[in-house]
């Protein structure tokens, strides 16, 4: 009896026990159900079978790396391709593994980024320049394609460097007129001179002319930066002794020495291998002219001089003097050098106006169908 009064004893507490239990499990929430976790110092409070991931949301996330602009910094992205370094209770941990009691989560995530560069080459072409109006080009100077590299934001697209590796080069034609056109060759001689032969320079550019200079050596020598800008704007450049000496009268040598003088000043200042010779005066009688036939180049008289060298000219008595002259083939002697040319300066607009007026057309001596070699 006493057996089966212990037993009963025994049951009772038991399942007083088994009901205390369920009694704490059935309270649902309690701290028994919460799992403490730190993250970055803050304190989660987690459920069993969270992750790495939900405790780190759950105080609120990281912020990625931000990708700045490699111009000025600006936020262009944010890199997806960067995770961040998850040490759990010191050791390496993945977003997916499961939090346990008291774990200590830290978050490293890597600083800002710029946005890596790419390399893109293009062409790049110049618009090319052209003197002179007709139907036929002439190449004066080839056209060279540029060749550009651009270092550009990978994200943003900005242009962060450009390096030009080929210089681009407009190319230099003159247009030649059609056959049967009336034509005209203006020259000037006794350059280049300060000042004078910029303006004419300017005239010729305004009005599409194209011109041949005749050149001292002396005076490219002492002002090689206007004869390279002759040679640059499409004009012929010619010859015309160094020191403006008779070459007529002249010895072989000194006459010799006079024409490779100032062969060698045009290309050096020029890069031009010139082939027209023009004597002071037109004298060309007499030992020099068998030079001149044996170096190859040509000798260039003219056809129309209207004084523009005499002090006491108007500008528009030459202007006149020119128009009045005009004929097919004609070359007209000016002069951008040698004195006071503010005559020839002024006449030249009216000249080439009222030449084109009466159909015709401009060509350097180059172009020119015939020119005349002697009197």
């Amino acid at each position: 009896m006493i057996g089966v009064k212990r037993a009963a004893h025994a049951l009772l507490r038991a399942m007083f026990v088994c009901a205390a239990a369920v009694c704490l499990l059935g309270l649902g929430h309690g701290w028994y159900a919460r799992i403490p976790v730190t993250v970055n110092e803050v304190m989660v409070s987690a459920r069993p079978g969270e992750t790495v991931s939900d405790v780190i949301e759950s105080a609120g996330g990281y912020q990625r790396p931000k990708i700045l602009a490699a111009t000025d910094r600006r936020v262009v992205g944010i890199t997806d391709d960067i995770e961040a370094v998850i040490l759990r209770n010191g050791t390496p941990a993945s977003e997916g593994s499961r939090i346990e009691w008291g774990d200590h989560i830290r978050v490293r995530v890597a600083g800002d980024v710029v946005e890596p560069t790419r390399v893109e080459t293009r062409t790049v072409e110049a618009a090319p320049r052209v003197l002179g109006r007709g139907v036929t080009t002439i190449t004066v100077e080839p056209r060279v394609v540029g060749v550009e590299q651009r270092a550009v934001g990978a994200v943003s697209g900005d242009v962060v460097e450009t390096t030009m590796v080929v210089q681009p080069q407009p190319g230099l034609y003159r247009l030649v007129p059609a056959a049967g056109t009336p034509v005209v060759a203006l020259t000037f001689d006794d350059g280049p001179w300060p000042r004078q032969t910029e303006a004419i320079l300017k005239v010729l550019a305004e009005r599409d002319v194209p011109a041949t200079f005749f050149m001292l050596g002396s005076c490219v020598d002492r002002r090689p930066a206007v004869a390279r800008a002759v040679a640059e704007a499409g004009h012929v450049v010619g010859n015309h002794t160094y020191w403006h000496i008779r070459l007529d009268t002249a010895p072989p040598e000194i006459a010799e020495r006079e024409i490779r003088g100032t062969n060698r000043a045009i290309r050096r200042a020029t890069g031009m291998q010139t082939r027209w010779l023009r004597a002071p005066g037109g004298r060309l009688e007499g030992p020099a002219s068998r030079y001149i036939a044996s170096s190859g180049m040509a000798s260039a008289l003219w056809t129309i001089d209207p004084g523009d060298w005499r002090a006491d000219i108007t500008s528009a008595e030459l202007a006149d003097a020119v128009v009045s002259a005009a004929r097919p083939g004609a070359i007209v002697l000016l002069h951008d050098g040698g004195g006071d040319r503010s005559a020839t300066i002024a006449a030249l607009p009216s000249i080439i106006d009222r030449l084109r007026a009466a159909g015709y057309e401009f060509v350097t001596l180059d172009e020119m169908p015939s020119v005349r070699a002697n009197w």
